[in-house]
């Protein structure tokens, strides 16, 4: 039973309470949909009649990995942002046709973190900058970069790093000056000195980021499955989010988390994740307005003219919670 990693695990994947090896496994990133799923654990090890029990995880290293994940059903949901889920819908494998988005998790948590010498972006320039691959959010950085007046290959160039959590290892280690990071790493580069260049919703107004995905021909035969996976994050979610609960939600990030030296970090991390400004989505609803950001890049960033109205004929909202399908 437990946590188990898809590849190499980096050091700050660290596996966290054990879920049922007979239930659905979840492929995900280590990042903030990660640590919500630490809440549903944390949950229902304390609370088993009142809180479902959570799936397995497996974390994956890079985008492609999650993607072959989810084509080839080795993880039958997978955790991906809004953009890799409509790059391969729009791909040339036949198995992409058969996906569905079941839930939001959240719009990003994304800033543009910089080494502590980068005072402004446009200092990026002959500096190398590092995303996970050309789709997901690469598009919004290349956007937010082209704005502070940098071209792709002509005034910086582009590094391909794998996951936010191996991204913000590289980082430190001076493999690159610039990228693009998902709490809980946004904060714990900030402790160390980084600076951050602002967020992706500071920069664009909106983003939708990680949806859950699975394929229609699965959800056929595993409905009560993936309510549960769905639902134990989205109660967690919520729960985290209540004021009432901020003792208890700063213990489960203090052992959720690796790195933060003392309570005043956990504090920080859990405002980011859980505060007032929270980017989660407790009801599982993507953002109308952060999916027409995502198709707008989307569209400039492939020379295509998808429309935020296809993309949402792409989900499935029936797997909510209540959602009395």
């Amino acid at each position: 039973m437990g946590v188990h990693a898809a590849a190499s695990i980096s050091p700050l994947m660290v596996p966290g309470a054990s879920a049922d090896p007979e239930g659905v496994s979840v492929a995900l990133f280590f990042d903030s949909t990660e640590t919500a799923y630490r809440v549903a654990d944390h949950l229902y090890a304390t609370e088993p009649t009142s809180y479902p029990q959570p799936p397995t995880r497996v974390f994956v290293t890079n985008a492609d990995d999650a993607h072959e994940r989810l084509l080839s059903g080795a993880n039958p949901i997978v955790g991906m942002s809004l953009d890799d889920v409509i790059s391969l819908v729009d791909g040339d494998d036949p198995r992409a046709e058969d996906l569905v988005v079941i839930a939001g998790v959240h719009t990003g948590f994304l800033q543009l973190v910089t080494d502590p010498e980068i005072v402004e972006t446009s200092m990026l320039r002959s500096h190398k900058v590092a995303v996970d691959t050309d789709t997901g959010y690469a598009s919004a950085l290349f956007a937010i970069l082209k704005s502070a007046g940098l071209q792709r290959d002509a005034d910086y160039s582009v590094v391909y790093a794998g996951a936010t959590n191996a991204r913000y290892e590289k980082l430190l280690n001076g493999d690159f000056q610039a990228t693009l990071l998902g709490a809980p790493f946004t904060d714990l580069a900030l402790m160390k000195g980084y600076r951050s260049q602002g967020s992706i919703r500071e920069q664009l107004g909106a983003y939708q980021g990680v949806v859950l995905t699975a394929k229609r021909s699965w959800l056929a035969g595993h409905a009560e499955e993936a309510d549960t996976a769905v639902t134990s994050l989205l109660r967690a979610e919520h729960w985290a989010m209540d004021p009432a609960n901020r003792d208890e939600v700063l213990d489960v990030v203090a052992h959720a988390v690796p790195g933060l030296a003392d309570r005043e970090d956990v504090k920080a991390v859990s405002d980011t994740l859980f505060g007032p400004t929270s980017e989660y989505q407790p009801d599982g609803h993507l953002s109308p307005e952060g999916i027409a950001v995502v198709v707008d890049l989307y569209n400039t960033s492939r020379g295509r003219a998808r429309t935020a109205a296809s993309v949402t004929d792409l989900i499935d909202y029936s797997y909510l919670p209540h959602a009395g399908r």
